[in-house]
């Protein structure tokens, strides 16, 4: 079923008019953006979060939305630095891990999304999921690995890393963490066993 747009392009019309009476409010430059990203319109959406961020320096969400905006343009060298700055803004975005995880996956930077030493385990099993689904199975076993290192009881790094390494061929170490998985959580070893020979 279609999209209905009237209702969004009924709420362009409304923040557009809200920020004609006041310029410099950077949550309706971001609720417009949002607006337009639901209807694709992309180079619309960057030019107003880059609103929101030019009055807002420390504006997160719209850091983050604008590097989803150039992530659906394919235009990820520019997403990276918005993925960062959202992360440096507001660090417990796990999914700016992921995002960013992707970027800098298709641009073959596997080192930089976790060069700050306060990186969390999640933010590492985060990342070797974007690696994971990019098929950078040996990046994504550091990664996952890493984040055991961490947390050895974070369950969604142990079936990050036993996933890879069965990508990878060692059989008997992903059994190993399917074993850990199963006593951390039953479900995700469930899963976990689907993929195993």
């Amino acid at each position: 079923m279609p999209l209905d747009t009237s209702k969004f392009n009924e709420a362009v019309d409304i923040y557009t008019k809200v920020i004609q009476s006041d310029s410099e409010n950077s949550q309706a430059y971001c609720s417009l953006g949002n607006v337009l990203y639901i209807l694709e319109r992309y180079e619309d959406a960057i030019e107003a979060y880059s609103n929101a961020c030019r009055i807002n320096l420390h504006f997160a969400e719209a850091y983050y939305n604008r590097g989803l905006s150039y992530t659906k343009l394919g235009n990820f060298s520019q997403a990276q630095p918005d993925y960062a700055q959202a992360m440096l803004i507001k660090p417990d975005i796990a999914e700016d891990d992921y995002f960013r995880g992707n970027s800098c996956v298709l641009l073959a930077r596997y080192e930089e999304p976790l060069k700050e030493p306060d990186k969390t385990a999640e933010a590492h099993t985060s990342f070797g999921n974007a690696l994971l689904d990019n098929e950078c199975f040996a990046e994504a076993a550091d990664m996952f690995k890493q984040a055991l290192w961490i947390d050895e009881h974070n369950p969604r790094a142990h079936f990050g890393y036993a996933l890879a390494l069965l990508h990878l061929g060692n059989i008997a170490i992903a059994l190993k963490h399917h074993a850990i998985l199963k006593m951390l959580d039953e479900k995700r070893a469930e899963h976990l066993a689907s993929y195993l020979p």
